[in-house]
């Protein structure tokens, strides 16, 4: 299960030139808790970036999405072109997605590298820290959850 898991995150961060809407995706403000995870994806990385350069979409109500016929099953994407980072509902309060997707913002490339995504950012399936707690929604955002 966790190979699925890690291989779903995996195939989700090709930042390749996508367009959320076609998804059904919404475009939202991101939550206060969201620049707290990209002030430590910054501070674990060692790279800085323009937080508001960002823009963010949502795909409600789903666990996973699919982006592309070779890619199934993506709980988030950053899209390098666009700068974009679109997340299934079910990710919008999952710090390790939250912040591996941030990760790649900051430029890191689709090959996942150990240092800073295991070590020390804890940014994939097999690192992160189980008993982290889930970012802080306002309720118009906790009502893209499934």
């Amino acid at each position: 299960m966790r190979r699925l898991l890690l291989l779903i995150l995996l195939t989700a961060c090709r930042g390749e030139t996508f367009e959320p809407e076609d998804l059904g995706a919404i475009r939202f403000t991101p939550p206060p808790s969201y620049r707290t995870m990209w002030a430590r994806a910054e501070a674990c990385s060692g790279r800085s970036g323009e937080f508001e350069r960002l823009s963010w979409w949502v795909v409600p109500g789903v666990r996973t999405f699919d982006y592309a016929a070779d890619e199934p099953r993506a709980d988030g994407l950053y899209e390098r072109n666009r700068h974009t980072i679109t997340l299934a509902g079910a990710a919008l309060p999952h710090p390790m997605v939250v912040r591996h997707e941030m990760l790649h913002a900051l430029g890191y490339g689709e090959e996942h590298p150990a240092v800073p995504f295991r070590d020390p950012c804890r940014a994939t399936w097999d690192s992160w820290d189980r008993t982290e707690p889930t970012l802080d929604l306002p309720p118009d955002l906790r009502a893209y959850l499934p």
